[in-house]
């Protein structure tokens, strides 16, 4: 009997010790995909916020340079002005 109840207990033993293992696979499964969705996602937006901040910067960079081509024009129409006024100065009447 008491052979019997030892063996018993062993078979039991073995059981709660393959369930444990069995849950704790399943829960690290678990816990890994939620981790692999979370870290997607927040690569998802890195990249989004990343694409903006390009786009935010291309855009200003596009702003000044037009600015800065708008400057360049209105100083080469003033040269123009100036010449204007220069040959008509000197043109014989």
């Amino acid at each position: 009997m008491q052979f019997y109840a030892v063996e018993m207990f062993d078979r039991q033993r073995g059981r709660v010790r393959h369930d444990f293992a069995a849950r704790t696979e399943d829960l690290l499964d678990q816990i890994r995909s939620t981790l692999e969705s979370k870290i997607d996602a927040t690569i998802r937006a890195l990249e989004g916020s990343l694409d903006s901040a390009i786009e935010a910067r291309n855009s200003r960079l596009a702003s000044k340079k037009h600015g800065e081509a708008e400057e360049r024009l209105k100083r080469l129409q003033e040269l123009r002005e100036k010449f204007q006024n220069l040959c008509d100065a000197t043109t014989v009447r």
